[in-house]
C-alpha cells in the first residue's frame, strides 16, 4: 500500500512538474517574441535558465520517492545513501529558488528605481513649466495694468 500510495503522489506531483516546465519554455517564448530592452531579455534568459533546473530537480526528487521505500527496506544502508542524495537534492533546488527570489528583487528593485528617478525628473519639468507659465501670466497682468489698461476710479471729485 506504501508502493501505490507513494506512486500516487509521485505521479501527481510529476504532473505539476511537467506544466511547470511547459509554463516556463511558453514564458521564456513569449519574451523572446516580444520586443524587450537587452537588460530585460537578459533577465528573462537568466529566468529561465535558473527555474528550469530549479523544477526538474524537484522533478527528480518526486519521480525517485517511490524508489526509496523498497531500497530502504532491502539495503538501509544504501537507502540511507539513496535518501540523502534526494535531500541534497531538495537542498539545491531551495538554493536555485532563493537564487531566483534575489535576481527577482535585484531586477525589479532597479526597475522601480529607475521608474522614480523619472518620475522625479518629470514632476521637476512640470513644475519649471508650471511655474514659467505662471511667471508669464503675471508679467502678463503687470503689463497690461501698467499701460493704462485699469479702470480710473469713478464719482471720486464733488
Amino acid at each position: 500500500m506504501d508502493m501505490v500510495s507513494s506512486m500516487v503522489f509521485s505521479m501527481s506531483v510529476l504532473a505539476g512538474v511537467g506544466a511547470l516546465l511547459g509554463w516556463h519554455v511558453r514564458q521564456w517564448k513569449t519574451a523572446q517574441a516580444r520586443v524587450l530592452e537587452k537588460a530585460e531579455l537578459d533577465y528573462r534568459r537568466s529566468q529561465f535558465r535558473r527555474r528550469m533546473p530549479t523544477t526538474m530537480l524537484f522533478g527528480l526528487a518526486t519521480a525517485s520517492l517511490p524508489f526509496g521505500l523498497p531500497l530502504i527496506r532491502a539495503w538501509p544502508k544504501a537507502g540511507a545513501i539513496y535518501w540523502g542524495v534526494i535531500v541534497l537534492l531538495l537542498l539545491w533546488a531551495i538554493v536555485l529558488g532563493l537564487a531566483d527570489i534575489l535576481a527577482i528583487k535585484v531586477f525589479y528593485g532597479r526597475l522601480q528605481h529607475r521608474n522614480q528617478l523619472e518620475r522625479a525628473r518629470r514632476e521637476v519639468e512640470m513644475r519649471r513649466i508650471h511655474v514659467a507659465r505662471s511667471s508669464a501670466a503675471a508679467g502678463e497682468r503687470a503689463r497690461r495694468n501698467g499701460h493704462g489698461l485699469s479702470r480710473p476710479e469713478e464719482g471720486g471729485e464733488a
